[in-house]
């Protein structure tokens, strides 16, 4: 299963959940197909330059759920802010 496919099914009240809500909001506004997303990286695309932080933590948490290799926030840069 490709990753808007995932995201598109995903259910949840958390901030992957809004981020389903909103994928499948713009997939009907912009007329494509969830499954036309195939990647982490083709989501954050799409999400545009305008995108909020936390919709950005958001694209992290369904990427590391579905298994994607993609991360927007490097976890090694989180680690050296807190020392």
């Amino acid at each position: 299963m490709n990753f808007g496919k995932q995201l598109a099914a995903y259910r949840g009240d958390d901030p992957v959940g809004d981020l389903s809500k909103d994928f499948l909001l713009d997939c009907k506004i912009k007329q494509i197909r969830p499954s036309s997303i195939k990647t982490g990286a083709e989501m954050r695309i799409l999400m545009g330059v305008m995108a909020c932080h936390e919709a950005l933590e958001a694209l992290d948490e369904a990427c590391e759920l579905f298994g994607d290799p993609y991360r927007w926030f490097d976890s090694d840069e989180e680690d050296e802010d807190e020392d």
